[in-house]
């Protein structure tokens, strides 16, 4: 007894040993499985935030898109929206923006770091991100008239055409694309067509269906050989399909009368919408737009403008002599009268131009390109844009005569040629003439757009986009940058 007594005695203790060794050994996994469990947490955090500061960066790509979408000629400050200095506060984060415009390019780069919680604060995360804009494609329609679209005698058109009142194909008119109408849709006699092969305005044309279709929200008459769908269209009221023979596609009438020769399937009574409203871009100067422009007053200020600023740039630039570059000519404050006035003070003579590169010439006067003119490009390669910019009068100014005259904003007959290699953009808010044998590649807006006997006209993209016109920017490309 008294020996297991001491046995006994001498096991006391290992009980509270092996307990303590057990919580020793415990604390450890709890401590190591608290770390990791915060470690985890850490991370989790960490991603979240470099998920969030993304939007931060987006935000501050936003702030100078929005701001350049307002004003094309905002100049980088380094400044937040409210005018005080970067970095810019939101409520999850901070960021910073510049931005470049190339003229050349027509294009923003805009660069923005977003940062989170805020600038400098211990463990921020930051990101950089880069993105290309352009602005929105202004120009589509190889024709585009904001009254009435009329057509006459043997013109060939290559590209869609857009009449908001009406549009009429007279006399042997060609046209490969489609024509939309705010109105009606009429042929005044001979062969008025859309084709979908052959040759037009020296351009190979295949086109069909929706490329070469006839949409109007009104009556559809007379119009020969339409190689794609006839949509007719009438708001308010519905309107018929009459004598469009053949259409090589289907048709869509709003009204209860196909009496047409139709290849595809006939519509009648179905109701559907007019073509989508287009309005004419609107053209708005901006001396910070360019580089190295000309003015006529120097100043660049359209209310600074007076009757012998014409005078004086036709006699700078002999009439015409111009290669390159920005012109600008007021002919006095908005609002001038420009039309039915003496040509020596309202109406830039630009007969024969030779162009050397890109051209742009800008005016509330008018443009008279005179009998016989020609348009010459001299420069290397192809690809330079000519645009001639008149801002005199508007859509509801008096017919110009067909015969050009100082009735019509921007005027040409008797054999305007231009270069193949020049892309180029006639544009005037107020009536157009072109006449006999003219053809130009690129686009013709007008407020009222009148051509006639043998007028060759094909589109070119090169022109959609002009500095001035564009009201929206469009993301080109994307990228993240290392901070």
């Amino acid at each position: 007894m008294r020996m297991l007594r001491r046995i006994k005695e001498q096991e006391g203790g290992y009980a509270l040993v092996t307990a303590m060794l057990v919580l020793a050994v415990l604390t450890i996994l709890m401590a190591v499985t608290l770390s990791a469990g915060s470690a985890v947490d850490n991370m989790a955090k960490r991603g979240t935030n470099w998920t969030r500061v993304l939007g931060v960066a987006e935000s501050g790509l936003d702030d100078a898109v929005t701001r350049l979408n307002f004003d094309r000629a905002t100049v980088d400050t380094g400044k937040c929206p409210d005018d005080s200095p970067q970095p810019c506060e939101l409520e999850w984060g901070e960021y910073e923006t510049t931005w470049n415009s190339d003229l050349a390019a027509k294009t923003v780069t805009v660069t923005a770091t977003g940062y989170y919680p805020f600038k400098g604060a211990t463990g921020a995360v930051s990101r950089k991100v880069q993105a290309v804009y352009q602005p929105d494609p202004s120009f589509k329609y190889a024709l585009f008239s904001a009254s009435t679209l009329d057509l006459k005698n043997n013109s060939e058109i290559w590209g869609s055409v857009y009449g908001t009142d009406s549009i009429v194909f007279d006399n042997g008119t060609k046209l490969c694309g489609s024509a939309l109408s705010g109105g009606t849709i009429t042929g005044g006699g001979g062969t008025a067509a859309t084709v979908k092969t052959g040759t037009i305005a020296g351009q190979s044309c295949i086109a069909a269906g929706n490329d070469a279709m006839l949409w109007a929200d009104g009556s559809i008459e007379a119009v020969v050989a339409v190689a794609g769908d006839v949509h007719s269209a009438g708001t308010p009221g519905c309107a018929n399909i009459v004598d469009t023979n053949p259409i090589a596609g289907s048709a869509w009438s709003c009204g209860a009368t196909i009496a047409s020769t139709t290849v595809g399937t006939e519509y009648t009574n179905w109701a559907q919408a007019a073509p989508p409203a287009e309005e004419m871009p609107s053209f708005t100067f901006s001396a910070a737009n360019y580089t190295g422009e000309v003015c006529y007053p120097a100043s660049c200020l359209m209310s600074a403008g007076s009757a012998a600023q014409v005078p004086a740039f036709n006699a700078a630039t002999g009439f015409g002599d111009v290669h390159e570059g920005t012109y600008v000519v007021w002919i006095g404050p908005e609002g001038t009268n420009c039309l039915g006035t003496d040509a020596g003070t309202t109406a830039l003579q630009l007969p024969n131009l030779t162009v050397t590169g890109d051209l742009t010439i800008i005016t509330n006067g008018r443009i008279d390109l005179d009998n016989q003119n020609s348009i010459t490009y001299t420069g290397a390669g192809s690809g330079a844009v000519l645009a001639l910019i008149s801002l005199c009068g508007d859509s509801s100014a008096a017919i110009c005569d067909q015969n050009g005259g100082s009735q019509c904003s921007i005027s040409a007959k008797n054999g305007l040629n231009v270069d193949t290699d020049l892309a180029t953009l006639f544009y005037t808010t107020g009536p157009m003439s072109m006449k006999n044998n003219a053809g130009s590649g690129g686009a013709i807006y007008s407020g009222t757009l009148q051509v006639k006997n043998n007028i060759s006209a094909f589109y070119n993209p090169a022109i959609a986009r002009i500095i001035g016109f564009n009201e929206g920017y469009v993301r080109q490309s994307w990228q993240e940058l290392p901070v």
